[in-house]
């Protein structure tokens, strides 16, 4: 996905709040992913109205962290989400 693309959570996925992660599994495949506090939190940003660049902004404000360490992040978190179909790009 790139910066201009508005991800969203797929209705094939599952998420739990655990510990202060977020637990989330794929319905069809059974596989199960593990989310820090910023990666939940680009997990509910992920909604279909926010775009990538969108997202990265609101993580940069959220945390006070260097904008090309969280884009470079998000990015990657984006797209592995994506490949295992957690994520679609919103139409």
């Amino acid at each position: 996905m790139d910066l201009e693309a508005a991800p969203r959570r797929s209705a094939r996925a599952l998420a739990q709040g655990l510990n202060g992660e977020l637990v989330l599994v794929h319905v069809d495949t059974g596989m199960y992913y593990t989310l820090n506090e910023v990666g939940s939190l680009v997990w509910e940003l992920c909604d279909g109205s926010l775009t990538v660049a969108e997202v990265v902004a609101r993580v940069c404000d959220e945390f006070d962290a260097p904008a090309a360490e969280v884009k470079s992040d998000v990015l990657e978190l984006v797209e592995h989400l994506a490949d295992e179909k957690l994520l679609t790009a919103a139409s």
